[in-house]
């Protein structure tokens, strides 16, 4: 099934947003209706930079400040402190209990 699955890139697995179903859909229309959805102004803001590194810098300047007035001790301030990031995610889960399937979009932010 593995390499049914290597063998065929146009094909995307993924889960359903209720139940516990698998879905295999076709990656292009997967990727457009994604974009369609994403694309609405009305919902999403498009930013022109990424804020990762404002954010990891304004984290370690409140981490120093707390280190230094005693809130924290060294190793929870290296605990806490992060010199990398990834940036959030988003993925589609098919709605398979509403007609039209679209798809309920899932912002992930683990590991970021």
């Amino acid at each position: 099934m593995c390499d049914f699955i290597d063998d065929h890139n146009e094909l995307f697995v993924t889960r359903a947003d209720k139940g516990n179903v698998t879905m295999v859909l076709n990656r292009a229309d997967y990727v457009h209706e994604m974009e369609v959805i994403l694309s609405d102004i009305n919902t999403y803001q498009r930013v022109t930079r990424d804020p990762t590194k404002k954010l990891i810098n304004d984290l370690r300047n409140i981490l120093v400040r707390w280190k230094n007035m005693g809130y924290i001790d060294n190793t929870l301030y290296r605990r806490l402190n992060i010199t990398d990031s990834n940036p959030v995610r988003a993925y589609g889960l098919s709605k398979i209990h509403k007609s039209g399937n679209s798809f309920r979009v899932i912002v992930s932010a683990i590991n970021t």
